[in-house]
């Protein structure tokens, strides 16, 4: 499955953020080091490292600040 995460926000001091998954409790990320304008132009991450049956995409700041969003995924048919 492919989705897209686009964020219209981010403070201007965060810069690299992790992703993570609902399926595992938000516990490891599949994926490391996303930056600030990925997220802004909108950031589409390798469907192979999307685990499978994840529903919720947690975008975590991994500087000082621990801010996160959940972002619910929404299919289209």
């Amino acid at each position: 499955m492919k989705v897209l995460i686009t964020l219209k926000q981010l403070g201007e001091s965060l810069d690299n953020f992790d992703l993570l998954s609902d399926t595992d409790g938000f516990t490891i990320p599949f994926i490391k080091n996303i930056t600030r304008n990925q997220l802004l132009a909108g950031y589409i991450p390798d469907p192979i490292l999307l685990p499978v049956g994840t529903t919720v995409i947690r975008v975590l700041s991994d500087s000082a600040c621990t801010n996160f969003i959940d972002i619910p995924i929404e299919l289209i048919p």
